[in-house]
């Protein structure tokens, strides 16, 4: 679910692939978070940080969160 400017809700779809992946991320202990530092939420400069080492690491030319967007829309699409 994600939080509109407007301060409305809308859901977002995922893949259960992208579902089965996520349910094998380590969780911590009363902490609703996938993503988080000791169960705080992590900042959008911490989730770019972590992009950016994946992408380079990959080899892969983005540098930007932002292209998965962009790989979301076309998928959707292409259905």
């Amino acid at each position: 679910t994600k939080t509109m400017a407007a301060g409305e809700f809308h859901s977002l779809h995922m893949r259960q692939a992208s579902i089965d992946v996520l349910k094998q991320v380590p969780r911590r202990e009363g902490c609703g978070l996938i993503f988080h530092d000791q169960g705080e939420i992590w900042t959008y400069r911490q989730i770019q940080a972590r992009y950016e080492v994946a992408f380079k690491k990959s080899g892969l030319p983005y540098r930007s969160t932002h292209i998965c967007r962009h790989y979301a829309d076309s998928a959707v699409m292409l259905r």
